[in-house]
């Protein structure tokens, strides 16, 4: 239930932001979705993120802030079995855009600190912190970026967090 409610507030945030950012044309706002997987991953998380990229001028470079939430569990399986898990994922990147005017292709590299927790099936719950370096790549056509981002959930877990989503800038 809390994280219908913080998806909502992420809404209506990144709505009620939206004029400024057009009053501000170095920053865009942005609002999306989609599926974050752990290596092997049987059913992905849904996930929201918000999101701040500050463009620097007359350059295609920007730098870039993410918070991403889980909606929904995802599962997967290991040694124990399966394992539900959900969390959320604070991010930094540097980011280098294509200059083309209609499809710009995007990479980025920084950091992510990421907090998780765990559901064995066996019974009990664990959560893993960490803060990891994180890459990713994808394209944007207008307001909408499309993109695939990865980090380490930590190096003792050995697991790669990959998130495919879609996010519109304002």
């Amino acid at each position: 239930m809390n994280k219908q409610i913080i998806a909502g507030l992420a809404l209506a945030g990144s709505l009620t932001v939206a004029p400024t950012a057009q009053a501000l044309p170095l920053i865009d706002f942005g609002v999306g979705a989609g599926a974050l997987t752990l290596e092997d991953d049987d059913d992905a998380a849904i996930a929201v993120n918000l999101r701040v990229d500050i463009n620097i001028p007359a350059t295609p470079f920007s730098v870039e802030g993410n918070y991403t939430q889980t909606l929904t569990d995802g599962e997967f399986d290991d040694l124990m079995g399966s394992m539900d898990y959900s969390g959320n994922m604070l991010s930094a990147f540097f980011v280098g855009e294509s200059p083309t005017p209609a499809v710009k292709i995007r990479g980025k590299i920084g950091v992510a600190q990421s907090d998780f927790d765990f559901s064995p099936s066996a019974g009990g719950s664990f959560s893993q912190s960490s803060t990891n370096f994180a890459y990713g790549v994808g394209v944007s056509v207008s307001n909408w970026h499309f993109e695939w981002t990865r980090t380490k959930l930590d190096d003792d877990f050995e697991a790669d967090l990959d998130y495919l989503s879609a996010t519109l800038t304002f």
